[in-house]
């Protein structure tokens, strides 16, 4: 993690807080925060280990680089995946300094509308992010 990352435990505690707020929402199955390689930060989940949810985020990390690469797309908010049961995974990219993101993942079980609950969540990793500096 770099220099900049969060270390104390307050600031654990808080991302802890959010995510768990995040899956006591209906129907959300796993949340959790991961730096761009898929090192775990924190994690909330109801399913698959959290280890595994950030592996996925790395190689989905690492895909979405490419394609805003190759298609020489602005930098890539948000990508979502579908699966033919409707269940959702929503990957949002946080900016938590100027140059340095961490990812939010979240997994949902239907097709609950998760964008303000994202938005939300995204502002409080950024504070929380913040209390460090």
């Amino acid at each position: 993690m770099s220099e900049s990352a969060p270390n104390r435990h307050y600031t654990q505690q808080v991302f802890d807080a959010v995510l768990a707020e995040i899956c006591e929402a209906d129907q959300v199955d796993a949340a959790i925060i991961a730096n761009q390689e898929g090192f775990l930060i924190a994690a909330a989940t109801t399913v698959s280990t959290a280890e595994t949810l950030a592996a996925m985020v790395a190689y989905l990390s690492h895909a979405v680089q490419r394609v805003q690469s190759q298609l020489e797309l602005a930098p890539i908010d948000e990508v979502t995946i579908r699966d033919s049961d409707q269940r959702l995974l929503v990957y949002r990219s946080v900016a938590v300094s100027e140059h340095e993101q961490v990812l939010l993942v979240l997994l949902l079980s239907s097709r609950k509308a998760y964008r303000r609950l994202t938005n939300v969540a995204m502002r409080r990793i950024q504070d929380a992010w913040h209390l460090e500096d």
